[in-house]
């Protein structure tokens, strides 16, 4: 709890389950975010076995396990959830979560996307045999026999 409430400081808590068939991807993703979030001084990444501690009183209700939550460093009683269930849990997306709800600026380069095309899925235009179509529609009378007549 002392490490989630130090002052200053943004705290990313991962609550995890050893017995949880993802934990060794979840831990091999977490490492690769520390490493790129090493020298960040006002940041902190940490993990705890949700099942074998027990959370102080006053600690939030996690949900289920597991989950991860960042606790600002200006509003330590109002955490954030990480929602892994949009994109997937890797260090790509929790650097860019994080840098976009930490209280303190994260000064450090992107991590490399695992999977580019996920998060540009539904920012990005039609394919272009798609787009193709659409404009050769609108080119074309909607009936033809009644451009025939009209030519008459």
């Amino acid at each position: 709890m002392e490490t989630v409430m130090e002052s200053g400081k943004d705290v990313v808590v991962h609550f995890y389950a050893e017995f949880d068939e993802k934990w060794d991807e979840d831990e091999f993703e977490l490492a690769k975010l520390g490493e790129a979030v090493e020298d960040v001084s006002k940041l902190k990444v940490t993990r705890i076995n949700g099942i074998l501690n027990e959370k102080p009183a006053e600690f939030p209700d996690i949900g289920y396990i597991p989950c991860t939550w960042i606790f600002p460093a200006d509003n330590k009683h109002m955490p954030q959830y990480f929602n892994k269930t949009t994109g997937g849990f890797n260090a790509y997306r929790l650097l860019n979560w994080i840098k976009d709800t930490a209280s303190n600026p994260i000064d450090v380069d992107d991590l490399p996307n695992p999977d580019p095309f996920a998060i540009d899925r539904e920012s990005s235009p039609p394919p272009p045999a798609v787009a193709e179509e659409e404009d050769s529609a609108e080119d074309t009378p909607a009936d033809e026999s009644s451009a025939e007549v009209s030519a008459k």
